[in-house]
């Protein structure tokens, strides 16, 4: 899609979770959940960002439970697959990216950034549709261009150094 139609069709553009709070704090929740139940630290006492934060919604929601969260989104004017991320090297010890990665047509540069941000023992969170269940109503997004499941998404992930992934 060309850079002016995609930014016009975005200024009306709702998200699944449709910038509604509360859908925001189940996220929190399911992501806490998750850490805890891989054996992994919560949210709070780490360093997190969030990528292709979009409405901003779980950022405001991780600042009001005190995390130390930072955000970025293609609205600031990166792209996720022509740009290197604006932080340092072992910058942080988890990365949320969600309903991003389906919005891409390669992922490798993202995904090698994310690698490079983050600490070691950091982990990454992906959140996107699994293409195996919602095939149906996949592109009834028109930004939707890269399908994943979850042997897909696993492969490039290896792809690009990461080990140790639950999918």
């Amino acid at each position: 899609m060309e850079d002016k139609k995609l930014s016009e069709y975005l200024k009306n553009y709702t998200t699944y979770f449709s910038s509604r709070t509360e859908d925001n704090i189940r996220i929190y929740n399911t992501i806490n959940k998750l850490l805890k139940f891989n054996e992994k630290e919560p949210l709070l006492g780490k360093k997190v960002l969030d990528l292709g934060s979009g409405d901003k919604e779980f950022y405001n929601v991780c600042l009001d439970k005190g995390i130390e969260i930072s955000e970025i989104d293609g609205s600031t004017g990166i792209n996720f697959e022509k740009d290197m991320l604006p932080y340092k090297d072992e910058s942080f010890d988890i990365v949320i990216f969600t309903a991003v990665i389906e919005h891409l047509y390669s992922a490798n540069l993202v995904l090698s950034e994310i690698y490079r941000i983050l600490k070691p023992k950091g982990i990454v969170i992906i959140i996107t549709p699994n293409f195996s269940y919602a095939f149906k109503n996949f592109y009834n997004d028109p930004t939707h261009v890269h399908p994943y499941n979850p042997i897909s998404l696993s492969k490039v992930l290896e792809m690009n150094k990461f080990k140790n992934n639950k999918v």
